[in-house]
């Protein structure tokens, strides 16, 4: 048994550590892309680009939600014939759910203004782009589930390749507009994609599609939901601001929720192989399921608080401004909040991730939506306190309540029943 805990922890480490790298190839495609269409898109196109690219993360959420989750959560710890079988399905559902959006953006590109800069172009090509976009990611976190997050990561390095390339011929053609940018970044994430079946030996199964929905129908309305929840809430409240206190406000709390994206990148890793890696713990030593999710609270709380403290004592305001701009000055009062509020999400980690591993994550949901009024009234009532810095502030105590609700969810949990 020692040696067996020895192997999980080595193991575990070095697949944490290929999840961050992944994560953070993931996120600096993204973040490239964005800067690359800023740099060559007029101020209104590039609007239109946010819009889509707001469209397009709403999809992928959905998608994680329905079939990423589940597969991470019930087929982490099984044999390679059952793995292969459910990442296969999932594969083909992600293809087909790709293109049912299609089947809804193209058409609202079509009734849009839809030339070359307007919102219906970015639309008709994200409807084009969509299927391929969402199987890649999908690959990822079947390779996730397998416990290759190498794998993983080389997709997400083939994708970055390609798009790239197909960035660089297009500069060098003076072709950079809207839909060409979006079906650049669609066909390079197809190409990911297919190399990546190639490389886990799947072939899609759309037809399997309505089965692994019907199958997973216990866990995928509680993730949605989840999913709805927390971004719902974080938009509320940023609308919210803008409303209350003017977008100056409102751009401060981005500025500052910029600042933490390297960190976030380390979180969304954690979380993405931690649901894997809790499933495998708790299927081969139980006993030290509940001590494992602690660690990854402490171990993401700590990151979050160091990293925090980092940018409010060290960070020198000419770096500031070189970073934000004119927006410096605000976005640096609302560090010292930002810090606590996601220090508290991060303490949480652990709680949430556990409940999902024990198929549970329902109770989370009802804690969250219980908790969601009060979280908008003291973001809200903050803002007309002490602008972006109060919008935060206000959130912190309806937080900490929610996160002691979330252990206490967990240790009943995972408490094994006494047999009398």
């Amino acid at each position: 048994m020692r040696h067996l805990r020895t192997a999980l922890s080595t193991a575990t480490i070095h697949r944490t550590v290929l999840a961050i790298a992944d994560q953070g190839v993931s996120s600096t495609i993204n973040l490239g892309f964005s800067i690359v269409a800023a740099s060559s898109l007029a101020r209104s196109a590039f609007g239109a680009f946010a819009l889509v690219f707001a469209t397009y993360l709403i999809l992928l959420g959905l998608a994680r939600s329905c079939i990423a989750a589940p597969l991470g959560i019930r087929f982490s710890a099984v044999s390679h014939q059952h793995w292969h079988r459910a990442a296969s399905a999932s594969f083909g559902c992600a293809l087909l759910l790709g293109f049912v959006g299609a089947l809804f953006l193209i058409p609202a590109g079509l009734l849009t203004p839809h030339d070359s800069n307007a919102i219906g172009s970015g639309f008709i090509a994200l409807g084009v782009a969509l299927p391929g976009l969402l199987a890649q990611d999908q690959l990822r976190f079947a390779a996730f589930a397998r416990g290759k997050p190498g794998r993983a990561l080389l997709f997400d390095c083939i994708w970055a390749a390609t798009l790239s390339l197909a960035l660089w011929i297009l500069s060098a053609v003076g072709g950079l507009t809207l839909p060409t940018l979006i079906a650049a970044w669609g066909c390079a994430a197809l190409v990911s994609a297919a190399c990546g079946a190639l490389i886990l030996n799947l072939r899609p199964r759309p037809a399997s599609a309505q089965q692994w929905l019907l199958d997973h129908r216990d866990l995928s309305p509680s993730l949605t939901a989840e999913f709805v929840l927390t971004s719902g809430i974080t938009q509320v409240v940023a609308f919210g601001l803008g409303a209350v206190s003017g977008l100056a406000a409102a751009g401060a709390l981005r500025g500052a929720q910029v600042l933490f994206g390297p960190i976030n990148v380390v979180l969304m890793a954690a979380t993405a192989v931690a649901v894997p890696e809790g499933a495998r713990i708790l299927r081969h030593v139980p006993r030290y399921f509940r001590a494992s999710m602690l660690g990854v609270s402490i171990a993401t709380g700590l990151s979050v608080l160091g990293w925090g403290l980092c940018l409010s004592t060290l960070i020198p305001a000419s770096l500031g401004r070189t970073l934000l701009g004119s927006t410096w000055p605000d976005a640096q009062a609302v560090i010292p909040a930002l810090t606590v509020l996601m220090t508290l999400t991060a303490i949480a980690t652990g709680a949430l991730i556990g409940l999902r591993v024990l198929e549970q994550p329902g109770k989370s949901v009802k804690a969250r939506a219980a908790a969601a009024p009060l979280l908008l009234l003291g973001g809200l009532t903050g803002a007309t306190w002490a602008d972006a810095a109060g919008a935060v502030w206000g959130q912190c105590l309806p937080m900490a309540a929610l996160v002691i609700v979330w252990w206490l969810q967990f240790t009943r949990a995972s408490t094994p029943p006494v047999h009398r």
